[in-house]
């Protein structure tokens, strides 16, 4: 439990559920996408409920919440493919739109592993018109353009102080990159993301 391998969250109890995510997690992270979503494939039921749960867990605390998003991130180069067939991870978009606005909720200075892999896995997601449409909240976008503002006046301060570095700008190229998508593919978004955070 005390080891550094539950996406920097520290565990109170470890679960049988947590374990198998975890080794899950792990078989995702080493093999190639196609076979482990076979392995994703004979689970997705159970993983269905578990996500459905993860969408009132706080992101910044919660490991089962990481380790499913990560996990899904694994999977989600395989959901931006054939815009004919739905697979089932293209089917959990609007769970991933949820996991994203619940994470610009609390969004922190600089991104950790976890948003970096929320916004990765958003960005994938909503690569598609499907994809894309389930993204188009009110919310989420007025909390994407907040933290895209929030991007930029940090960029600019590192840069007017010299002190521009890598994890600076990371954070806001992900947040764009989720931004463009969205728009790009959803033009009815365009109007929602002009508004502010209520």
């Amino acid at each position: 439990m005390k080891m550094d391998i539950w996406q920097g969250r520290h565990l109170q109890e470890l679960s049988p559920q947590t374990l198998a995510l975890q080794l899950l997690n792990i078989v995702c992270q080493r093999i190639d996408p196609l076979q482990s979503s076979g392995v994703i494939r004979d689970i997705e039921s159970d993983l269905t409920v578990i996500m459905e749960r993860c969408t009132t867990a706080d992101p910044s605390t919660n490991a089962v919440f990481a380790l499913v998003v990560s996990i899904l991130e694994t999977q989600s180069s395989q959901a931006v493919g054939d815009e004919e067939e739905v697979s089932w991870v293209s089917q959990q978009t609007s769970k991933v739109a949820c996991f994203l606005n619940n994470s610009l909720r609390q969004w922190p200075e600089k991104p950790g592993s976890i948003e970096t892999t929320t916004l990765k896995l958003s960005i994938n997601m909503s690569n598609t018109a499907h994809g894309a449409t389930a993204f188009n909240d009110e919310v989420l976008l007025a909390r994407l353009s907040s933290c895209m503002r929030a991007g930029f006046k940090s960029a600019l301060d590192a840069l007017s102080n010299r002190r521009l570095r890598g994890e600076t700008y990371d954070g806001l190229l992900l947040v764009l990159g989720v931004a463009i998508n969205i728009l790009e593919h959803c033009p009815p978004a365009r109007a929602n993301i002009a508004g502010e955070e209520p």
